[in-house]
């Protein structure tokens, strides 16, 4: 009987030696997997562009910074000596913000990236007279209260509006502008377009955007009607008119005949 006991007590430490070892490997196999699993997950985007000024001229001396933010991050890139930017984000919804002392800051509302891709924000600035000092917002950036041999011109944020959508992703229209006549159903934008501190108007919707000398925008309609060194960038690139039309829905603008 002692002998039986023996054997049974060397079976059962083996038993247990075994269990031991094969949880071990369980869980550095768990941890190894748990490591590598939310980087095979992150799947990213590149956006790059030029920040210039209304000569087009890449803005070299301010270095601009360059902010996008998302529900989950805020990451801040600065221009280099040529002024572009570049970087990597993950997928997702972002809305972006570009500041540079003594140029008008830059805001694009949200747009967003499902796959994988190259895309290119290119950002104009307009430059703000030396004779005036910038005023800076916590929301906006620097923002100049009046310019120089205007005084009749005051600068304001631009105005918003949510256009629904099939899918429900929130998506913004901004109109930066620097006069502005309100209908009831209608807006009409211009920009001040005496050099050397052009300041057209400018249309941002997801990755679209234009830039024009006037803009009519009806609400019920969702049309936009560009007059005037019409500029329009999107994911299909650069183009230009002296006039434009669109129709603005679902995170797409549709060009009118």
């Amino acid at each position: 009987m002692a002998r039986v006991k023996r054997n049974s007590t060397a079976g059962f430490g083996r038993m247990r030696l075994a269990f031991a070892t094969s949880l071990m490997i369980f869980l550095l196999c768990a941890a190894l997997s748990g490591q590598a699993t939310p980087a095979a997950q992150v799947r990213t985007f590149h956006v790059r562009g030029t920040v210039r000024d209304s000569t087009r001229a890449p803005i070299r001396e301010a270095r601009a910074q360059v902010t996008f933010r998302s529900a989950k991050l805020s990451q801040i890139v600065s221009t280099n000596d040529l002024g572009t930017y570049e970087t990597d984000l993950p997928l997702g919804i972002y809305t972006m913000n570009v500041e540079a002392l003594q140029f008008r800051s830059y805001r694009r509302p949200e747009f967003r990236v499902v796959k994988p891709i190259n895309i290119t924000i290119n950002v104009v600035l307009a430059r703000v007279p030396p004779a005036h000092t910038a005023v800076f917002n916590r929301e906006y950036g620097f923002v100049p209260p009046r310019r120089e041999g205007a005084s009749n011109i005051t600068y304001h944020d631009g105005d918003f509006f949510s256009i629904p959508s099939d899918d429900g992703v929130p998506f913004r229209l901004y109109i930066s502008y620097v006069k502005r006549i309100r209908t009831d159903y209608s807006y009409d934008y211009a920009g001040d377009c005496d050099p050397p501190y052009d300041d057209p108007v400018f249309v941002a919707y997801n990755l679209f955007s234009l830039r024009a000398n006037t803009v009519l925008y009806d609400m019920e309609s969702r049309r936009l009607d560009a007059r005037g060194n019409v500029v329009v960038e999107d994911e299909s690139g650069k183009r230009s008119a002296a006039s434009m039309s669109f129709r603005v829905e679902n995170g797409r603008v549709m060009a009118l005949p």
